[in-house]
């Protein structure tokens, strides 16, 4: 079956402003990598905490309020050494351009 040219370019079009959309949510995430983790697994508050520490040492002016999600990513498995990063999505009108 043949597509006609404006269902085509709708496509296209709808494809390119999806992957724009996905660009920009990307763009508002930080991954901070060797963090230690809480002794008792993950613990969210310990790592918004972590976060405080290292926005201070480096010098970014950001209020907890802007942040949108801390999430540790990859599996914690029990008795395991690896750190794993955090990634910290921040509020898009919190993002200093």
């Amino acid at each position: 079956m043949k597509l006609m040219l404006p269902e085509v370019i709708s496509e296209k079009v709808s494809e390119v402003l999806l992957d724009k959309r996905k660009e920009e949510l990307r763009a508002n995430n930080m991954i901070f990598f060797n963090l230690k983790e809480a002794e008792n697994g993950s613990s969210k508050e310990r790592d918004i905490e972590l976060l405080g520490e290292v926005k201070s040492s480096i010098g970014i002016d950001l209020d907890p309020s802007q942040l949108e999600n801390v999430t540790r990513l990859g599996r914690l498995f029990p008795n395991s050494t690896k750190i794993r990063p955090i990634r910290l999505s921040i509020d898009q009108e919190g993002r200093n351009t």
